[in-house]
């Protein structure tokens, strides 16, 4: 897809072109000539934003804040650029839902730079509605604009009506006042903090875009809590690999210390939502905090019985 641009900042392009962020089209070709930028970049397969919501109506909270979230992730590192780069125009009609409700964003015709030692942006641009306040004149542009943009984008996928039309967001009314302060210093921080918030709202876990491959009790950053972690761990393989059974000898004694020792280590990492794990069956996945809970119970209790029968099963071969 080719773009011919006037009016740019080629450092946002530069940079688009050398680190190809996640989630936004991989720029080919930069070509500067005349005053005039040619981008040529990668074509997306897909919908916008608009159109979905033109089509389909109104998303589900889930759907909605699923999309957001992504959103926060494909922001984080331009945010987090040294300069920053703000956006400056999210709105429907830039973003690319693909067949897998992936998030892809384009358009960064008017983003730019966020530079302390700018007072505000020397054009007055983005889009009626999405746009943050300072972006008319009031002061520059940082990412907390883009933060702004966010908000007003939440609600449109909550309702499909324009910005400034009412319309019931329900318990993301509070994340959508924030982001929508005029004052860029009342709103979220970043983010990563807007994407918490919207986790908070649906009852997920806050790891839940990035789940982490470390077993539970490695996952935070409290050295206390790695000793005890590793000491439960140590305890619950001794405790197996010692396991005395009552006329059990040989290959079936081992196996039952092994069933032991797997029955404590699944159900650890089951109870301890393991990669998330729990988004991925019935009941665990609700957005209600004590059908999760139970949830978690019966399918613990059906891993039990699962893994006792496998027990049962093999006990004649290895007597």
């Amino acid at each position: 897809m080719r773009k011919d641009l006037t009016l740019y900042d080629r450092s946002v392009f530069q940079y688009l072109q050398d680190q190809a962020p996640r989630g936004i089209p991989r720029i080919q070709e930069l070509v500067e000539a005349d005053g005039t930028l040619v981008v040529i970049e990668e074509y997306v397969s897909g919908r916008t934003l608009a159109e979905c919501l033109k089509e389909d109506g109104p998303f589900s909270p889930r759907r909605a804040a699923d999309c957001l979230c992504q959103l926060c992730e494909i922001l984080g590192p331009l945010h987090h650029r040294t300069p920053p780069i703000v956006h400056r125009d999210l709105k429907p009609s830039n973003l690319i839902l693909t067949g897998e409700d992936r998030v892809v964003l384009v358009d960064f015709n008017v983003a730019k730079e966020s530079r302390e030692d700018r007072k505000k942006d020397t054009h007055l641009l983005g889009t009626a509605g999405y746009a943050a306040p300072e972006q008319y004149g009031f002061s520059a542009s940082t990412p907390a604009a883009d933060l702004y943009a966010l908000g007003v984008l939440l609600q449109t996928m909550l309702t499909g009506k324009e910005p400034g039309e009412a319309g019931d967001t329900g318990p993301f009314a509070p994340v959508i006042a924030r982001c929508t302060q005029m004052d860029p210093r009342n709103r979220y921080p970043s983010v990563e903090a807007l994407a918490r918030a919207v986790r908070r709202v649906l009852g997920d876990p806050p790891s839940r875009r990035k789940p982490s491959w470390l077993p539970p009790g490695f996952r935070g950053k409290e050295p206390a809590l790695w000793v005890v972690a590793g000491l439960g761990y140590a305890l619950a393989v001794f405790l197996s690999l010692t396991l005395q059974v009552e006329h059990a000898w040989g290959a079936f004694l081992w196996a039952n210390r092994l069933c032991c020792l797997a029955l404590l280590l699944l159900e650890t990492l089951w109870l301890g939502n393991y990669r998330g794990i729990w988004r991925k069956l019935p009941l665990t996945r609700s957005p209600v905090l004590w059908v999760r809970l139970a949830g978690a119970l019966l399918w613990g209790f059906v891993l039990m019985v699962a893994l006792f029968a496998v027990l049962v099963g093999v006990e004649p071969l290895l007597r």
